[in-house]
């Protein structure tokens, strides 16, 4: 099945109080790590606009800088030097390597054989690993034509630690769905094995 690389959810870096931001320290698609300053805050022009001593207090205990609590990539910048960001809006909404998922778009002919469960091989044109390994987590309920072919949308997620570098939101990807698996060996009859002169079999 053919798919594409997309965020499964992200993590949204907070100021505990609304806030001035003074400087916006990071653009969507680039990689943070963990630590790493997202935003700056203009405390002193918070302080002045606001009459509220609760916030006033939050503002005095909290850091200028926001940062990263997580590695990532940076999916989401709602905030603007210069302007408030609302208490509640996140700053910056970054993507962790273990949110990232597959969306793949499965034949109408293929549903049949296919389970929510089956283990997965997840390749692409951009990703460093020839292959990558996870599960068909779901199967949508519904169909959709998609030019002459009806499709219905499925969820691959990657095992935990298989994502890379190489693993980037937008990506097209292949996903090889391991229906079974077909071990070859040979069947043996009993009265064929005989032990040897050490008595071994």
């Amino acid at each position: 099945c053919n798919g594409v690389v997309e965020a499964m959810d992200g993590v949204g870096v907070f100021a505990p109080v609304s806030c001035r931001i003074r400087e916006v320290c990071v653009s969507i698609g680039q990689r943070v790590k963990k630590g790493d300053v997202l935003a700056i805050v203009d405390k002193e022009a918070t302080y002045a606009e606001s009459d509220d001593i609760a916030v006033q207090i939050a503002l005095a205990a909290m850091e200028e800088e926001l940062v990263a609590s997580d590695d990532g990539i940076v999916v989401e910048v709602s905030a603007e030097a210069g302007e408030t960001l609302p208490l509640g809006t996140p700053c910056v909404l970054v993507v962790r390597p273990c949110d990232l998922q597959v969306r793949i778009a499965i034949r109408e002919k293929d549903l049949r054989v296919l389970r929510e469960g089956m283990r997965v091989r997840i390749s692409g044109d951009g990703l460093e690993q020839t292959s990558y390994h996870g599960k068909l987590t779901e199967i949508s309920g519904a169909a959709s034509a998609n030019s002459s072919t009806t499709v219905v949308e499925g969820i691959v997620l990657p095992d935990e630690g298989q994502t890379d570098d190489s693993f980037r939101l937008g990506l097209s990807a292949k996903a090889t769905i391991i229906t079974s698996v077909v071990e070859e060996g040979y069947l043996i009859p009993y009265e064929a094995v005989l032990a040897d002169e050490k008595g071994s079999y």
